[in-house]
């Protein structure tokens, strides 16, 4: 194992058991369709040459995020800057069809993806027929269209076309897995008792996955034509369960001084016990994390390893897994019990801010696609392009301890290794504000819900404690959303950037990752 001094994270060798890596750090690759910034600005400005936006009298907007940006500042409900941005980021989803799919391409060709699920099913000893992929995108967030807030979910253009990819060389068993999250919760579909299912959101118009109500691909004719299935992780768990009881040792966050990691290591007692699992996840023979690129109030960015999370069965997340127990140590747990075999960030939109995680109404054009073996490396690389301190995400700093930290083992390779232009992260501490509000589950459930937004596709399950937060959803889709985008879309201008922590300064950033960065 290298040296980890240099990172300020305990050697390895002092961790109460041996755990493998989850990949041998190798490449990571983050692509860019650089050349496509210039060609849809020229699109937007001869599409929209009569809007509002003052072509001519600012030179300062000269790319589609700056345009965006004035636009946002001027975004009040029923605005008309709130509907020309609308129409713009469907125009832009569109545009993006002509280059993404050869992006995710190129990504997986460069980044051995091939390679490593061929050594995989080499060592496995199966048929082809008979190797089980598992893809888990991030879809269950979905709370509106794709052309609405394309970053908001794993894009299902880009999953489908790895099926597509995985099915030209002979794996044919593929599975997309993701279980119910606290929206499931809070909405319904059809059936107020059940919640909204992983298959009623994948197979919704606004998402856009060709299956039937069980879940099975299906042709432009409407019969299953065996190119993969959709799992709900939550319905297929019942009677399934694993022993998580072991218990790892931590070095806590705050403890600045290496002399003193030995001394605070403390073991994490908020362990899952015997919990329920998906058979979908536990007997894959290859895993992939396949998430959207977007920051987190709670670890401040969630990027591949965040993802696997989405893999717990409870509905209920937010009490299950944010107030009885931490959401990140039982997601290393279960890494370490069903490893990930490799990471693809989806970042061709991406979602900035404080509510980057539940909804961007002024997504980012980022254009990037990031893929790795190892997913520490993966979110690693991922948190860099944010302009952020990989350490400083919860989930990164406890995966890297039980991991590894594999900073002297990533080779980047990168168009641009430049942090995404006038990117916003959340602001420094927010995530411990944030870890101590969430123990107080009634008033935090009432917030989550009330800053929450969703399509009218999905309707409120009854119930007392849901009336009154949609009573606060109200005030804050009408005043609180609106006047924080404003808030935010000035913090993205050099004059008022003071308004907002945008990110680490770069050069710092490359003085301690000197080795990453080259």
């Amino acid at each position: 194992m290298p040296s980890l001094v240099r990172a300020r994270l305990p050697d390895p060798r002092y961790r109460q058991v041996e755990v493998p890596p989850l990949g041998l750090g190798g490449v990571v690759v983050s692509r860019e369709a650089r050349e496509e910034e210039a060609r849809d600005f020229a699109f937007l400005r001869g599409e929209y040459s009569d809007s509002m936006v003052p072509w001519d009298e600012r030179p300062d907007l000269c790319t589609v995020d700056e345009v965006l940006g004035f636009l946002q500042r001027r975004a009040l409900p029923g605005s008309e800057a709130l509907a020309l941005k609308r129409k713009m980021i469907a125009d832009l989803v569109a545009r993006a069809k002509t280059y993404k799919l050869a992006l995710l391409d190129r990504v997986l060709e460069e980044s051995g993806f091939w390679e490593v699920i061929g050594k995989r099913h080499e060592a496995s000893g199966k048929a082809l027929d008979e190797f089980v992929v598992l893809i888990k995108p991030n879809t269950m967030m979905a709370w509106s269209r794709y052309e609405v807030d394309p970053a908001n979910a794993t894009d299902p253009e880009l999953v489908l076309h790895l099926v597509t990819r995985l099915r030209e060389r002979g794996y044919s068993n593929i599975v997309i897995g993701e279980a119910q999250n606290v929206y499931s919760h809070w909405y319904c579909v059809d059936d107020p008792t059940g919640g909204r299912s992983t298959i009623e959101v994948y197979g919704w118009e606004g998402v856009g996955y060709p299956i039937d109500e069980d879940g099975y691909s299906v042709d432009a004719q409407g019969r299953r034509d065996g190119r993969f299935r959709v799992v709900d992780q939550t319905l297929e768990a019942e009677g399934h369960t694993f022993d998580f009881s072991e218990e790892l040792r931590f070095i806590p966050r705050t403890s600045g001084r290496r002399w003193l990691s030995r001394v605070l290591q403390c073991p994490k007692r908020r362990t899952l016990g015997e919990h329920p699992i998906a058979p979908s996840l536990r007997d894959a023979d290859f895993r992939i994390s396949f998430p959207c690129n977007k920051t987190h109030t709670s670890c401040f960015n969630t990027l591949s390893l965040k993802n696997v999370y989405g893999c717990f069965p409870y509905a209920n997340k937010f009490l299950e897994y944010h107030c009885k127990r931490d959401f990140d140590w039982p997601t290393v747990i279960l890494l370490r019990e069903f490893p990930f075999h490799f990471g693809i960030v989806d970042a061709i939109f991406s979602a900035d801010g404080v509510l980057g995680f539940k909804a961007d109404y002024f997504p980012r054009m980022t254009r990037t696609v990031i893929a790795g073996e190892d997913l520490v490396a993966v979110d690693i690389v991922g948190s860099l392009k944010m302009g952020l301190d990989p350490r400083r995400s919860r989930m990164i700093w406890l995966a890297a301890q039980v991991f590894g930290f594999p900073i002297d083992r990533i080779e980047w390779i990168a168009d641009d290794k430049q942090p995404y232009h006038d990117w916003i992260n959340i602001p420094r501490r927010y995530d411990w504000v944030q870890y101590w509000g969430e123990k107080w589950y009634f008033a935090s459930s009432y917030l989550g819900q009330a800053t929450s937004e969703m399509d009218p596709h999905f309707r409120p399950r009854p119930g007392v404690e849901r009336d009154r937060a949609l009573a606060g959803q109200r005030v804050f889709t009408r005043f609180i959303r609106p006047a924080l985008n404003v808030v935010e879309g000035w913090g993205r201008t050099p004059r008022w950037g003071w308004l907002w922590k945008r990110a680490d300064r770069p050069e710092k950033l490359r003085r301690k990752y000197a080795r990453v960065y080259g």
